[in-house]
């Protein structure tokens, strides 16, 4: 069965569970710019910007100077990186990597991850930008790295790379924490939620719901809200294994042999969709009320597509200020995610709850907003969420 950690004692939601120390992390590619590279502050006027690579930057001196030993192993691939040259794939996934390599090479052990999990995809058609992403790795480290050892690396950086939340909202980068990828297994019904802590550069696990003593503690690799046959298929491909969890067993034993199909219609209806919004054309919400009208019964049957189709219409409608709309799309969108029977305090229900709160105010619902802001500021405190961007009050 592997390693999975349970609980001593009764764990009540909102207490810390568990906490892994960062063994590397980034900021995320779209947040470079903006964040410091060493603790995340939104960057002011006066930021300081490495002038080898041009790609770090940092908000102090200070974050410059601690990051100097691990950046000047990596300076060279990030400015390869920052000129676009290379054709190497996901290049948060070689950031990441590259970030990983020079802590093995700062601590002077390069088995530091040895123990996680590695899972070799087969042949596909994302095997020659691994090559190309060992090839340049090697290329811009002076070939002083094993290729093997890089290939390695990748491979347990793609399946162990865990994101930066500060809030439901704000996620900053991506890092590795060996201590919770051996320690913690996955469920799609979680009783754990993950928060990080820029400052400690930790990440913490606080219970979401009551955990009994002697339960296991499990968190969500992936979204919650798809199909079993999506969440199957992305647990298998991305890591390795096949969920046995309590609620895949119990849908599993549920499941009707024609839902096959229907899946597959309601997968190509959801894709036509998010084209239409991301368009970004004028008519999105003409678009939108012609697919939803087009396939009623697709959206009548999958909770999934329901939830995309709800998503959209918060979208649009928060994109034409039309506020009361906002609110009805997040409240439908809550009601789905509560029939579903996720849990009540999550990222996704902190996200919609504070969508209500700043269109309720932007609507004047003075009552709406502070219930909403009442909501947020209780998921955040069960979550862990200690260091939150988007304010509330």
């Amino acid at each position: 069965m592997g390693r999975f950690t349970v609980a001593k004692q009764c764990i009540r939601a909102g207490e810390r569970a568990f906490q892994a120390a960062a063994f590397a992390v980034i900021v995320r590619q779209s947040l470079a710019p903006r964040r410091c590279h060493w603790c995340f502050a939104v960057l002011r006027r006066k930021a300081l910007q490495c002038g080898d690579c041009e790609f770090a930057r940092y908000c102090s001196r200070d974050c410059l100077d601690t990051d100097a030993a691990l950046h000047e192993c990596q300076c060279q691939a990030l400015r390869a990186l920052k000129c676009g040259d290379y054709s190497v794939g996901d290049v948060e996934t070689v950031r990441l990597a590259l970030a990983v390599l020079s802590m093995e090479q700062f601590v002077r052990n390069s088995q530091a991850l040895k123990l996680l999990v590695v899972h070799r995809q087969e042949e596909s058609s994302e095997e020659k930008e691994t090559r190309a992403a060992v090839k340049f790795i090697v290329d811009m480290t002076s070939r002083i790295l094993d290729p093997q050892h890089v290939l390695v690396t990748l491979e347990r950086v793609r399946c162990s790379a865990h994101p930066l939340h500060l809030d439901g909202v704000t996620c900053v980068g991506t890092g590795v924490f060996p201590e919770a990828a051996m320690a913690l297994n996955h469920s799609c019904m979680p009783n754990v939620a993950p928060s990080f802590d820029p400052r400690t550069r930790t990440l913490a696990f606080h219970a979401i719901v009551d955990i009994p003593q002697g339960s296991a503690v499990e968190y969500a690799y992936i979204d919650l809200l798809q199909t079993r046959k999506r969440r199957q298929s992305l647990l298998l491909k991305g890591f390795g294994f096949d969920c046995i969890c309590e609620r895949c067993t119990t849908e599993a034993r549920e499941q009707n042999p024609a839902q096959e199909d229907e899946e597959e219609e309601e997968a190509r209806v959801m894709e036509h969709l998010m084209q239409v919004v991301n368009s970004n054309q004028s008519d999105a919400k003409q678009r939108v009320a012609h697919l939803k009208k087009e396939h009623e019964d697709v959206f009548k049957r999958s909770s999934e597509a329901q939830f995309a189709l709800c998503t959209a219409e918060m979208q649009l409608a928060r994109a034409q200020r039309d506020w009361t709309n906002v609110i009805k799309a997040a409240d439908m969108l809550l009601a789905i995610w509560t029939r579903c029977g996720l849990p009540d305090c999550y990222h996704t229900t902190e996200t919609l709850h504070l969508q209500i709160c700043l269109a309720a105010k932007q609507a004047g619902m003075v009552e709406k907003a502070k219930a909403s802001a009442q909501t947020v500021s209780n998921i955040r405190r069960i979550c862990g969420y200690s260091h939150p961007e988007t304010v509330i009050s």
